[in-house]
């Protein structure tokens, strides 16, 4: 029987799952390998830790200098520095590399990939999106063939919780925030997390596979949730609506428009019964029309997951990687939309927008529920237009509408 070589770098919480996984598990994966043994033969890490049977490194360039290993997987995160090194090594010596680090894939995907398929080898990035949910498999293999028009869905799990909790209670967005940190739900720096750009590093990902084109991180539109209030909550509930951040992307006349900012949903869309840390994705395509994937998006056993799938399809010789054939455009400020909620602290402010849309022709809808005074607008103007127009008005929260 053969033997899988593995190399790990960064043994935390995703490194350790892994790592247990393989040696508590070894029999069931060699089975499920192809009848490859997987190995763990070193590690590196911060910290000395208790696998006294596997060599370990402090420095996880030296993980390179086995000429025998065959896969190597980084777990170190970040977009550059030590992780970015580790992996361009992998890749040029011709090893097998498996990443969970959705920051270096949306940052230096492509040129990776070149490098990979230069030397005869292949770069692994499942768990990079989404934790266990298979939605790289899913557009990679599954949905091959198909002409997808549209991505979209729920990618962060520390906002979902976030903007689930404030749904159900009646609670600021800091008191929320504390309780995700808490849960460790949310990082002790939340930043990428609630700014949207985590979710935006992995639209950016799943933009590329879904059009088979060159990653653009750069022109993926953000706004995150940090400045949503407690009134906008009360408006969704009163309109039948669930605030949620999607990230989405579309194709249209061979353009490609990506980006992050929160929805209100209706709640007879599916996704609006999408809670707590939960990731869901959206796919819409020309024969299998809608597809639907939902699953835990994040934590140690669900990004293990995908990281242990990944060992499989490398035993399977299941190859991955982006045929990056389509010389589509990426455009910045073209966010488009049939129907904007926005609403307004008091009548004043409502009205100095009404005359702003007045006097731009924009088309809009007068409404009050509830004592709430808000605007549904009905526009295919580019959104940044919209915001640009009522920037200097003290309105509370502008949300597309997602029916």
């Amino acid at each position: 029987m053969n033997n899988c070589k593995i190399a790990i770098a960064g043994i935390g919480v995703v490194g350790t799952n892994v790592l247990e996984y393989i040696i508590n598990e070894q029999e069931y994966l060699t089975i499920n390998c192809n009848n490859i043994k997987p190995v763990v033969t070193e590690i590196s890490s911060r910290t000395e830790r208790k696998y006294k049977d596997i060599k370990w490194h402090n420095n996880p360039l030296d993980l390179l200098k086995n000429e025998s290993t065959d896969v190597i997987i980084e777990l170190i995160g970040g977009a550059d520095g030590i992780a970015y090194d580790l992996v361009l090594q992998a890749l040029k010596l011709g090893k097998k590399v498996i990443t969970a680090n959705k920051a270096l894939i949306a940052k230096h995907g492509t040129e990776l990939f070149e490098i990979a398929k230069k030397n005869n080898t292949c770069l692994y990035f499942e768990a990079a999106v989404a934790g266990a949910v298979p939605i790289i498999k899913t557009l990679h293999d599954n949905l091959s063939g198909n002409k997808i028009s549209e991505i979209y869905g729920i990618l962060n799990g520390t906002c979902n919780f976030i903007l689930s909790e404030m749904s159900k209670k009646d609670v600021t967005f800091a008191e929320v925030l504390k309780i995700a940190q808490e849960k460790g739900f949310a990082e002790a720096d939340p930043t990428l997390d609630i700014e949207g750009i985590d979710a935006a590093h992995k639209i950016a990902i799943l933009s590329a596979i879904a059009f088979n084109t060159e990653i653009n991180f750069s022109s993926v539109e953000i706004k995150g949730i940090k400045n949503i209030s407690k009134k906008s909550f009360k408006l969704a509930q009163a309109l039948d609506c669930t605030i949620k951040l999607l990230a989405k992307s579309s194709l249209h006349n061979k353009q490609i428009s990506h980006y992050v900012r929160p929805f209100m949903v209706s709640n007879n869309h599916p996704i609006s019964s999408v809670n707590a840390a939960l990731n869901s994705v959206y796919i819409k395509s020309d024969l299998a029309l809608d597809t639907i994937l939902t699953g835990h998006g994040a934590g140690g056993l669900p990004t293990a997951s995908s990281v242990i799938a990944n060992i499989c399809d490398i035993t399977r010789n299941n190859q991955q990687f982006f045929p990056n054939i389509n010389n589509y455009k990426y455009i910045n400020n073209n966010i488009t939309s049939q129907k904007l909620i926005i609403d307004f602290k008091d009548k004043v402010t409502l009205e100095q927008c009404k005359q702003v849309f007045i006097a731009n022709k924009i088309l809009f809808e007068e409404k009050i529920i509830e004592n709430i005074n808000y605007m549904i607008v009905s526009t295919k103007e580019n959104l940044n237009y919209i915001e640009k127009l009522i920037a200097k008005i003290d309105y509370i929260g502008l949300f597309e509408l997602y029916e």
